[in-house]
């Protein structure tokens, strides 16, 4: 048996294998003994028929494949082990040249594998001199105010629509198809069916949504409308074009009565009570962002000063991961992805993009924690999220007297 390694870079090794005749016969008559005995043949006992014929049965395919499983499954373990890898995933292994185990035919092994393993990741200048702002010493004081708005916020989100006959005003739910035209030539990009939206929220083209105050089901519309000329899909920046609309479902907005029983319908005992309990929830969400602040900015930090080769296939899980997240957004939206983006004034190609650099800096922030843990000796246990690492780095070294540049 012959195994060559190489590292290709610091997240990738490669294995070049050669495994002999006299080798890989061992691994076909370890497939032979443990599959044998359970084979009948008639006349013969389980395991008391002769080879060739309990070859047969078994089939010659079948023993050489476990074989070749086998030796693959034995060297690959080895060289991980030899050379202290930390797998991600299965290796890719390329057959170069497999045995056939007839007799008389040149039964070696040779198959090469690339590695992606977890890498060693190095930081230019130390972690343990990074300085983060201080906590605040007192929550900032929640208002009368701001819980009347939490209340609003609350009470819209729980708004029923009733279909009216009359015409649309603002606050009423819109469902409208329409196309666009450059001409007399229809505009794939400018086009939706069903499209949902509040009035008056503008989300879509400044000017689209004044355009249809007033109408009503089934009205259809025709107008221009000029995009702005820093519109994000260029090729409409500044332009003219025209649209027809129609409107396929026009429903008022009806909000619930903010009583005694809206607030026992979220499960509070009064409404006087809700106040208290959004109040609370208020502070604590303001204590959690100054924890997510102090957090956020450790681990931006971190990704300045790491420096390491980010496995390809961590990256592109994470870009996956990251984009599925925003379809499944725009699925509950009812839109599609290319309306989605759209409505948050980005295109396809900026979308892959921007997932793609944010999926390499959220890999490369977990090296580094993981690098800072094992350097620390800072125990994870399978379920234990990466922020105990963050936490440990604020508390050993950023205690709250200190503050940034200190």
């Amino acid at each position: 048996m012959e195994i060559k390694f190489s590292q290709v870079n610091k997240s990738r090794a490669s294995l070049q294998v050669v495994i002999t005749a006299a080798e890989m016969n061992k691994h076909f008559d370890e497939a032979y003994n443990a599959m044998a005995p359970s084979v009948n043949l008639p006349g013969f006992r389980p395991g008391k028929a002769p080879k060739t014929m309990t070859i047969e049965a078994i089939g010659r395919q079948r023993l050489a494949n476990a074989a070749i499983e086998e030796a693959i499954r034995s060297t690959y373990i080895k060289a991980i082990r030899d050379h202290k890898l930390n797998p991600l995933g299965s290796p890719n292994v390329t057959i170069e040249k497999q045995p056939s185990f007839i007799e008389g035919s040149e039964n070696v092994l040779q198959y090469s594998a690339q590695i992606d393993s977890l890498p060693e990741v190095k930081f230019i200048i130390d972690y343990k001199k990074l300085r983060v702002s201080p906590a605040p010493r007192e929550n900032l004081k929640i208002g009368d105010k701001d819980v009347e708005a939490a209340i609003r916020e609350i009470a819209c989100r729980r708004s029923t629509f009733k279909p009216v006959t009359r015409g649309a005003k603002k606050g009423d739910k819109l469902e409208i198809t329409f196309q666009g035209f450059d001409g007399h030539v229809a505009l794939e990009k400018l086009a939706s069916k069903n499209h949902p939206l509040i009035l008056g929220t503008n989300v879509l083209i400044p000017g689209f949504e004044d355009k249809l105050l007033g109408i009503k089901k089934g009205e259809k519309r025709e107008f221009d409308i000029t995009f702005p000329t820093q519109y994000h899909a260029k090729e409409f920046a500044g332009k003219k074009y025209r649209f027809k609309v129609t409107a396929d479902a026009v429903e008022e907005t009806i909000a619930p009565k903010i009583d005694d029983q809206f607030a026992k319908d979220l499960g509070a005992k009064s409404f006087d009570d809700l106040r208290k309990l959004l109040r609370a929830n208020l502070e604590q969400e303001q204590k959690n962002r100054a924890t997510q602040k102090q957090e956020d900015e450790v681990v931006q930090q971190i990704a300045k000063i790491a420096r390491t080769d980010l496995p390809e296939v961590l990256v592109n899980s994470e870009k996956a991961r990251l984009q599925k997240i925003i379809e499944d957004i725009a699925q509950k939206q009812n839109v599609t992805l290319d309306q989605y983006l759209e409505n948050v004034q980005t295109t396809k190609e900026k979308f892959d993009e921007d997932t793609g650099r944010q999926a390499a800096k959220n890999v490369l922030i977990g090296l580094s924690l993981r690098q800072i843990a094992l350097n620390e000796k800072i125990e994870l246990s399978k379920d234990e999220s990466l922020t105990k690492v963050v936490r440990w780095l604020i508390e050993q070294y950023q205690p709250a007297h200190k503050v940034q540049g200190s």
